[in-house]
């Protein structure tokens, strides 16, 4: 299990038992530059991210997001290529 936080002193993960998840930092959040999707991360509205080979913005803050990108709720939007 791994514990993201991100509120105030930028991204950190702590390992907790299995395996630590890579949160790459450095990207934009736009569309031409989604910010990688990571289960538990702090999600902001209007960004941009990436999972499963697709973009999609945040139509809200999820803090942190137990959603994945995919799952159909109405806080994630796919965007068209």
């Amino acid at each position: 299990m791994v514990i993201i936080t991100s509120r105030r002193h930028g991204l950190q993960a702590v390992e907790t038992g299995t395996a630590l998840s890579n949160i790459e930092e450095g990207h934009k959040g736009n569309k031409n530059d989604p910010i990688p999707w990571v289960y538990g991360m702090d999600v902001k509205k209007n960004k941009y991210y990436s999972y499963g080979g697709v973009v999609y913005r945040a139509a809200e803050n999820m803090l942190p997001c137990v959603w994945y990108p995919d799952s159909g709720i109405w806080q994630w939007e796919a965007v068209d290529g």
